[in-house]
């Protein structure tokens, strides 16, 4: 036993050393995360859930309507688990260290490609310096967490294939679909993709034997993880088949949320997006060198690992046009589908280094992935910690979308003025600054360390903290005493109020 795991350390020791890299990192930035939009509302519903299966009371405010009972809180509730002091730094600690799965999966996705170590370190790399996806990890507890575990299931479906009746295979396969399935009900696709697997390695002889046996382990899946998802989810507990249609037919429309959004330089509903508003944001934040390796991808070397991962990416481009769904800020709901494309470039890279293109065409392709690739490293350490707000360098970067799309929408850079106003105006007595912020008022109050105070009632301010497009949508006035950067472009007035 032990020498086996010397064994798989020594031959995988590039993941080994890129995994030491990555704590490191996390370790030594975790408390650069700000707190974001959501991540109060989140942490309390995973609090509540976890004070309801340790006492036992029938009354939870998460049983209420107007808390969301739809929505599955056993991942905020582990992280509770063990930051029972309810500190966001541990939170995004958490966060962050859970994200290394991803980069474990990629490594070994890009590994069952190329069957060579160092190579497939691409695969975690590439989605390291993918800020569209990275910039999330440290405080976003429901699209990151769901982008982990889509990735993985879909690695464990191939990795699992050929088993016959495996006892092994449903027991793991059952867990991992029962986090995927409780994060967001759009992980009940992964029983889909379970089967469209399946038509892919269809054997030529015995196929009714092999389709009968994956059908008996498929429901053996579905029935582990749909029972885990039962006894840790309260509200489908309640009453399984009323309350199971109702989740996804709510989450599949989500009209809950109906604030304005930048789209093109104008503030937008939730009823006149238009139906490109994803492509859009997918095509102006990922990185150039991964969109076009990505697509390189699906022109050559189509084994079955690849038609895997491409058929996953199209059936949710397919769910996406036919359900149009209430879509927040950006990619936010679709941020899974960035290490799809991002493996997809690992094996683009990998036919463009291999093809026989012309030698003219080959050096000017080079050329713009190198460039691209260090405009984008340019830009991570230009917009760290806030690099969530990412756009590439065909849009113009993150500079000249500011008031165009949706950039800086988790709210992060509100903590830079909550410090300024704490260091540079904020008095002895906390009562002679109020503020009012447009957004994330809850993180300015925690990094205010109670030397101001916050409030909700606009009149009451005599201070108001607003990103440059809400500002003027608002009309605000009073004197800007303090511009906050984004990009090293303005982004965030404070004014002050008379």
């Amino acid at each position: 036993m032990v020498s086996s795991i010397t064994s798989h350390l020594k031959k995988h020791f590039g993941l080994v050393f890129f995994l030491l890299f990555y704590f490191l990192y996390v370790f030594f930035t975790y408390k650069l995360v700000p707190i974001t939009s959501d991540e109060e509302y989140r942490y309390k519903r995973g609090q509540e859930q976890l004070h309801y299966f340790q006492n036992s009371l029938p009354l939870q405010n998460y049983f209420l309507p107007s808390i969301e009972p739809d929505t599955y809180y056993f991942y905020v509730t582990l992280l509770n688990l063990f930051n029972p002091k309810f500190y966001y730094e541990w939170f995004h600690l958490q966060n962050m260290l859970f994200a290394s799965i991803i980069f474990v999966v990629a490594y070994f996705l890009v590994y069952e490609y190329s069957k060579k170590t160092l190579i497939s370190l691409i695969g975690p790399i590439l989605i390291f310096l993918t800020p569209s996806f990275s910039g999330h990890i440290g405080f976003n507890p429901i699209d990151m967490p769901f982008a982990v575990l889509f990735l993985l299931n879909l690695y464990l479906i191939y990795k699992f294939q050929n088993k016959g009746f495996s006892f092994t295979k449903i027991i793991i396969l059952g867990f991992s679909f029962w986090l995927l399935l409780g994060i967001r009900p759009l992980g009940f696709q992964i029983f889909l993709l379970y089967i469209i697997f399946q038509l892919f390695i269809l054997p030529k002889d015995n196929k009714f034997q092999f389709l009968l046996t994956e059908a008996k382990n498929l429901i053996l899946i579905g029935f582990i993880s749909i029972f885990l998802l039962t006894i840790s989810w309260p509200y489908l507990g309640i009453n399984f088949f009323k309350n199971l249609p109702e989740i996804l037919l709510t989450n599949a429309s989500y009209n809950k949320w109906s604030n304005l959004i930048i789209y093109n330089g104008e503030f937008i509903s939730s009823n006149n997006r238009p139906w490109e508003y994803l492509f859009t944001y997918m095509f102006l934040t990922t990185p150039l060198f991964i969109l076009f390796l990505s697509v390189f991808a699906i022109f050559k070397n189509l084994t079955v690992i690849k038609k895997f991962l491409i058929t996953a990416f199209l059936l949710n481009i397919f769910l996406y046009l036919l359900i149009q769904p209430v879509i927040y800020n950006g990619m936010r709901h679709f941020i899974f589908l960035i290490p799809l494309l991002v493996i997809l470039g690992c094996f683009g890279l990998l036919d463009f280094l291999n093809s026989k293109i012309n030698k003219n065409v080959k050096f000017i392709g080079y050329s713009i992935l190198i460039v691209s690739f260090i405009l984008t490293i340019y830009s991570i350490f230009k917009l760290f910690p806030l690099h969530y707000s990412y756009f590439n360098e065909i849009s113009g970067g993150t500079k000249s979308n500011l008031e165009k799309y949706e950039t800086d929408y988790w709210g992060g850079s509100y903590r830079k003025a909550s410090e300024y106003i704490r260091d540079n105006i904020a008095t002895d007595n906390p009562y002679d600054v109020k503020v009012y912020s447009c957004n994330v008022s809850y993180s300015m109050d925690y990094y205010s360390h109670k030397k101001f105070i916050m409030t909700i009632n606009k009149d009451e301010a005599n201070y108001i903290v607003c990103t440059i497009p809400e500002d003027k949508r608002r009309n605000l006035s009073g004197e800007v005493i303090k511009t906050i950067n984004l990009d090293n472009s303005p982004y965030i007035n404070i004014r002050k109020v008379k």
